[in-house]
Order: structure tokens, then C-alpha cells, then sequence
């Protein structure tokens, strides 16, 4: 029959190859090789698939830094379908070909220790695809010792402990940054990494790395021959001895740091890999154990389904915050002559907001109401909104209508933002006397953060140029504002702007940065 190849990892990714009948395939950088690839750590005739009919061997052809099959260094070994080969930073799999009697184990080939098989908890390292289901985890013999059942007790009671914990992040580096230092604290490893992806990337720059007893993140250089085995194939890697294991000897990452053992299993999502998650210890061989590595195992497998959720809930926030961005360029492109304006009301609210001591979710709810109080303006004609000249009482009527039509539209987004978002665009225009529009509420029946913006916005108004004024000075403005205290504005609101220009830090947006610090909220431009 005839074999079937396909590059699953490294620069030439996707690309497959037919092994007929009787046939040879040789693989390297050189451009003698038939099929020629450009991967690091290959040579120029690397190793060679020959398909003898009854037989698929693997042969090295004396590279300089060896050939692999499913993890163990071979010089000469049979393929069957589903193996993997590995040379340098390439890994090809075997998606067609004869197929291997049935075993729970990937390292079946032969090696160059004198036909050394790689069996169950032997040897120094341990490759295999963990299912929880059927992991030591769930499964109690009627022989097991009470040190045993007490293990079993501690590793449940610690996958319940870190499924309750990494449900409760919503931020993918918050929920990375807990994973590591998790996983530090349920084995007896001396640094943890998250990785996250599914190419090359993944292996070079972990997301999270962290280290036991260090505050920070560490400065880990995860292996790539380590990282591209999980994330390419999705098996988890258990090596006790890391400097006695073959096929890292050339790893200058893992001889660099002196790692002695380490751990990594694939992070999961609904069946998706979607990274890996990485711990070793630098301290002495053995130690984890095979226990050790159903454990993180598990971990993993709850870590990816939380991770995957919190990428969605960013996916979403992006959505929200480019749905956002299109409608304040909407606005700035009607109105000529108050372009910039819900930057600048947004960066006056947040110096009165951390004035008035806001929590950090306030905060965000203001800075999106800003952005967003004028949004209603879409609904008025451009001739009102771009006349030089004072409005007729019939045309500010229509103005007046702008905080009902942006609450209307926002409504519409979905977001848990919303509802409190809304409350500030509708009443932005309320008084503290109750003579604003368009509800006519009075003194706190207001939100505290339409006051806000009302004080916010009426300032930017007061303090930039107009077609038919210049800008008035701070000290001006600052005059009108404690004049109004108590009938325009709310007089806490205004006291909170009045010690910041006595403070002498109210400064206009104009000369200073409108920073967006969170993930969810990028600059708008």
C-alpha cells in the first residue's frame, strides 16, 4: 500500500508526500534531499522513508542532530499510522499507512539503546495521551494503600479547588498568571509557564512564566522540542531525567537552565489544543511521577476550557469596543465643531472621577458613557448641529431630543456595561435644580455618573473654541462652574473640579495623554 506523509510542525506546515510501493523518500535541508525543507537543526540529508510493501522503516542518515519517532531517538525503526517523526524542528506524521497493534503508549519504536522498548513507568521519560477518564485519578483497585487513597483524596479535592478557581477570572492574563502559580503550588515544581497557540510561537514566548518564592514573572525559555511534541500532538511529557534523555542533550534551552526534570500536557478546549502548560523542576531528577503528570493533566484540561471562555468574553469586549469606536467617528464626522469633544469630556470625567475616589469599575462605565454621551447627535440634522449662529427655539428642541436618541441606540449593544452606560447618556443633560432635560430630574435622583459628565461636558463646552467665541481661560470657567454650583451642577461634582485646579492638576485633554489601560479598552482614535 501506499503511505501517506503530512508536515504537521515547522516551516513547511501542510505540506504532504506520497511513499509508493517499493519506493524511498529522503528528507533534509540539501538539495539532494527529495523532499527538501529549510527547518532549524536539520542536515542536508536528514533521514529516509522507505516503503518496503510489508514494511515502513525510518532510518537516519547520520544527521547531526538526530531523528526522533514519537519522542525516542532512532537509528532504524518501523512507522505505522498515526506515528510521528521529528527532525529538528519539523515533525511529520504518518496519516496513511499500516497500523500498529493496540497500545495506550506513544514511545513503541525501536531505539539505538539495543532495541530498548520505552514501557509504563520504566525509563526516564514518559510520553502518552492522558484521558482523565481513564487516568490512576478516577480509578481505585481494591489493593491500593491508605497513602494511595489519600493521594487519590488530594488530587480530586485539588482539581475541584482549581476548576472553582479559574471559572471565577475573566481576564485571560489574570487566569494565565493563577494557572502558573497553581500549578507551582500542587506539584513539586520550581517554575510553570503557559504557552498559548498552536505554532512555533507557542514554544518561544510563554504568555505567563513564574517562578516559586519570586514575585514577577521569570525569565523561562521553554523547550521547543518539549513545547512542539504537546502542541503538535497532543500528548502530555513526563521526563524524570532530563540531561540523561537523548533527544534534549542538544536542547541548549534545557541544558542552559540545568532543568533536571519537567512536565507538559496539552491545555484543551472541546477537544481543540489551544497551548500547553509547562513546569520543571531545577532542584533533582524524579520529581514528578506518572500520578504527577495525570494530575496536571487534568489541570489542563479544566485550564483550556477557561481560557477558551475568557478569549471568547474578549472576542465579545471587541466587538462592544469596535461597535463603540465606529459610532464616536460618526459623530466627529458630523459635527466639525465639536470634533474631539467626547475625548475630551471622557478625560475631564476621569480626572474628576478619581478626584471623587470611583472603584475601577466606575471607572470603566464612565470612560464608555463619555465616549459615547453624544452619540445621539447622529439623529440631528447637520445644519442644526453645524450653524455658526444662536438656534431658533425650534431647533434646540431637536438638540435637546439627542440624550433619548444615544440611550436608544446604546441599548441596543450587548454588554453587561450597558444599563449603567445608558443612565449616563440620557441624563448627561439633567440639573441639579431639575430645569435640565429630558427627564427633569433633581439632585440625586440623577446617577451620580450623569452628574459627572454633565459637570464634564458643560467644561469642555466652556473651555474650547467655537465658531462664534474663543475658548474661555480655566480660571473663567472655573468661576462659572462654582457660580452654577448647586442649580447647574451637582455641588460635590463641582467642588471635587474646583480643588483640582486649586491642587493645580486640572489639565486640559489637549495636554495630556487620554490613556485606555485595560485590555477591554483600547485608545479610540
Amino acid at each position: 500500500m501506499d503511505i501517506e506523509l503530512e508536515i504537521k510542525f515547522g516551516k513547511s506546515r501542510g505540506r504532504s508526500f506520497t511513499v509508493k510501493e517499493g519506493s524511498t523518500l529522503t528528507f533534509g535541508r540539501g538539495m539532494q534531499a527529495d523532499v527538501q525543507m529549510f527547518d532549524d537543526g536539520l542536515s542536508r540529508i536528514h533521514a529516509s522513508v522507505e516503503n518496503k510493501g510489508d514494511d515502513v522503516v525510518l532510518a537516519d542518515m547520520g544527521s547531526a542532530n538526530g531523528t526522533y519517532a514519537n519522542g525516542k531517538a532512532v537509528a532504524s525503526t518501523s512507522l505505522f499510522q498515526g506515528d510521528q517523526i521529528t527532525m529538528g524542528m519539523a515533525v511529520i506524521e504518518v496519516v496513511r499507512g499500516p497500523v500498529r497493534e493496540q497500545t495506550d503508549l506513544i514511545h513503541t519504536a525501536t531505539t539505538q539503546e539495543d532495541g530498548e522498548k520505552s514501557e509504563k513507568g520504566s525509563g526516564t521519560e514518559y510520553v502518552r495521551k492522558v484521558s482523565i477518564t481513564d487516568s490512576g485519578l478516577l480509578r481505585l483497585g481494591d489493593n491500593e494503600s491508605v497513602n494511595s487513597l489519600r493521594r487519590a483524596h488530594r488530587d480530586l479535592v485539588t482539581i475541584y479547588r482549581v476548576a472553582n478557581t479559574i471559572n471565577a477570572i475573566s481576564d485571560p492574563r489574570e487566569l494565565a498568571d493563577s494557572l502558573a502559580l497553581t500549578v507551582l503550588d500542587v506539584t513539586k515544581g520550581e517554575r510553570a509557564a503557559v504557552l498559548l497557540g498552536t505554532g512555533p510561537e507557542a514554544a518561544i514566548n510563554p504568555v505567563v512564566s513564574r517562578q516559586r518564592d519570586v514575585d514577577g514573572d521569570a525569565n523561562i525559555a521553554v523547550s521547543r522540542t518539549v513545547a512542539a511534541e504537546v502542541i503538535t500532538r497532543g500528548v502530555s511529557v513526563l521526563s524524570r531525567n532530563v540531561p540523561e534523555e537523548k533527544k534534549y542533550q542538544a536542547g541548549e534551552s534545557l541544558i542552559m537552565q540545568r532543568v533536571q526534570s519537567l512536565m507538559c500536557v496539552p491545555l484543551l478546549a472541546q477537544g481543540n489544543l489551544i497551548g500547553a502548560l509547562y513546569v520543571d523542576s531545577l532542584g533533582g531528577t524524579n520529581a514528578f511521577d506518572e500520578k504527577d503528570l495525570e494530575l496536571l493533566a487534568a489541570i489542563g484540561n479544566q485550564a483550556g476550557i477557561a481560557l477558551q471562555r475568557t478569549r471568547l468574553l474578549v472576542e465579545l469586549e471587541n466587538l462592544f469596543f469596535s461597535s463603540i469606536r465606529s459610532l464616536v467617528a460618526a459623530i466627529d464626522a458630523k459635527d466639525q465643531y465639536t470634533h474631539g469633544h467626547s475625548e475630551r469630556v471622557t478625560a475631564f470625567a476621569l480626572m474628576l472621577a478619581k478626584q471623587l475616589g470611583f472603584s475601577d469599575h466606575d471607572n470603566e462605565v464612565l470612560r464608555l458613557a463619555g465616549l459615547l454621551h453624544d452619540v445621539g447627535k447622529i439623529g440631528v440634522s447637520e445644519s442644526v448641529l453645524n450653524k455658526p449662529g444662536d438656534l431658533t427655539d425650534e431647533e434646540f428642541e431637536l438638540v435637546k431630543l439627542h440624550p433619548t436618541h444615544g440611550a436608544e441606540i446604546i441599548s441596543n449593544i450587548q454588554s453587561p456595561y450597558v444599563p449603567e452606560i445608558v443612565a449616563g447618556v440620557r441624563h448627561h443633560h439633567e440639573r441639579w435644580d431639575g430645569t435640565g432635560y429630558p427627564d427633569g430630574l433633581k439632585g440625586e435622583e440623577t446617577p451620580l455618573l450623569a452628574r459627572v459628565l454633565n459637570l464634564a461636558d458643560a467644561f469642555d463646552a466652556m473651555t474650547s473654541d467655537r465658531p462664534y467665541r474663543k475658548g474661555f481661560s480655566i480660571e473663567r470657567a472655573i468661576q462659572i462652574v462654582r457660580d452654577c454650583s448647586g442649580s447647574q451642577f451637582d455641588p460635590t461634582v463641582s467642588a471635587a473640579i474646583i480643588e483640582l485646579h486649586e491642587q493645580g492638576r486640572l489639565i486640559l485633554p489637549e495636554t495630556m495623554a487620554l490613556k485606555y489601560t485595560t485590555m477591554a479598552t483600547p485608545r479610540i482614535t
